[in-house]
């Protein structure tokens, strides 16, 4: 935490403590999508053997190139877009890179684009014509691949409504009245898109977990856009108890000031940084039979049997996943060759580093309800408790 503080607050890296276990230190900066800020601060540390310099270079160069490869494609989508007459705007990473103090440093597994609803024919015209994967498509979103990039195409934010705020509901569902710019090719207004961020984090808690890159985007974007965080948009969204806990821990983190009063102690902090960085990105997600477990077995889970369930979900899941479903229904053994392929070489860590240190459904259920009480993850004024 005091390396990413260092990075964001753009100073030198503080001293590794004597006796650290770097390979430790790596490996969870990896599971968090931040190996490559690691290594971009720790690569020229003389204290370090030069074998070691190299590798942390290595990370840093790696992540370099891995997204530069990602923006010319990414480019000519909104090209693309913009040519078929579609209005669009970006959302989340694809945003947020171009705030961080070194852009190429922050990961982002996929671009996520807004497209009003009424240009959806448009879209589907247009997709129909490219060399494209659809990986899953529904009611509110179009996910594809299209090498190098996996894209999101959203109409509707509603899903991302983390609450039962109708008023929430409301603000999300009118997301084309807060796109900015006369061009096709627009942005969306500093305000809705921090309400965005915050209702889309407070989500990934609800659900599976939101890594420490989500706080890192608050406070980069607070940097840039200070008057982000109104107080008076958040309350009538909801959002302002979970706003306030989530801010005073960017503040208490990274030094980036929280707008509000709410302040969080060293242990509070601490809790919550320990358990976010021990269950790794995603790790709800990996881990969804934990509760079930719990409940029906009222037993450890053993690590191994999560991390099998993470790698060999149930044939009824499977089926549901566009992109092996039809393949599982002939042949399940070659649906789950191709799934264990395709992570290992394109989302290579994010089956697999859930499951590295839940120990049993008891005790992440437990660590899950400490976090939620810390940060009032049940909304806002109309849904305390």
């Amino acid at each position: 935490m005091a390396l990413l503080r260092a990075f964001l607050q753009r100073t030198p890296a503080p001293p590794l403590p004597e006796g650290i276990d770097l390979d430790r230190l790596l490996q969870i900066a990896h599971a968090q999508g931040m190996v490559g800020v690691c290594g971009f601060l720790l690569q020229n540390d003389r204290t370090l053997p030069h074998e070691r310099q190299m590798q942390l270079a290595t990370l840093f160069y790696r992540t370099v190139f891995q997204l530069s490869k990602a923006q010319p494609p990414l480019k000519g989508w909104r090209e693309k877009l913009a040519a078929a007459g579609i209005p669009h705007a970006l959302l989340k990473g694809a945003v947020l890179q171009a705030l961080y103090p070194v852009p190429e440093l922050r990961l982002c597994g996929d671009a996520d684009f807004f497209v009003p609803p009424a240009f959806l024919p448009q879209l589907k015209a247009l997709l129909s014509t490219e060399d494209v994967r659809l990986l899953h498509e529904d009611e509110t979103v179009i996910y594809i691949y299209a090498a190098p990039l996996h894209l999101e195409f959203h109409t509707t934010l509603l899903p991302d409504a983390a609450t039962d705020s109708p008023a929430l509901a409301a603000y999300f569902g009118d997301a084309a009245a807060h796109m900015t710019g006369d061009a096709l090719c627009r942005d969306f207004d500093p305000e809705f898109h921090f309400v965005y961020l915050l209702s889309h984090q407070m989500r990934h808690f609800q659900t599976d977990c939101a890594g420490i890159r989500t706080f890192m985007d608050l406070a980069v974007f607070l940097q840039h856009f200070p008057d982000a965080a109104s107080e008076s948009r958040l309350r009538e969204t909801g959002l302002f108890d979970y706003a306030a806990g989530a801010l005073a821990l960017t503040a208490h983190w990274f030094g980036v000031p929280s707008p509000f009063s709410v302040t969080v102690s060293d242990a509070d902090a601490n809790a919550v940084a320990a358990y976010i960085l021990s269950v790794g990105l995603f790790a709800r997600k990996q881990n969804a039979a934990a509760a079930k477990v719990e409940k029906q077995m009222h037993r450890a889970f053993p690590r191994l049997r999560t991390l099998w369930r993470a790698l060999f979900p149930t044939r009824e899941d499977l089926e549901k996943d566009a992109r092996y479903g039809a393949l599982a229904k002939k042949c399940l053994p070659a649906a789950y060759t191709k799934r264990f392929f395709i992570a290992l070489f394109t989302r290579r860590g994010h089956m697999q580093s859930t499951a590295r240190n839940i120990v049993s459904a008891a005790d992440d259920a437990k660590e899950r309800m400490r976090m939620q009480k810390l940060l009032h993850l049940n909304g806002g004024n109309a849904h305390e408790g």
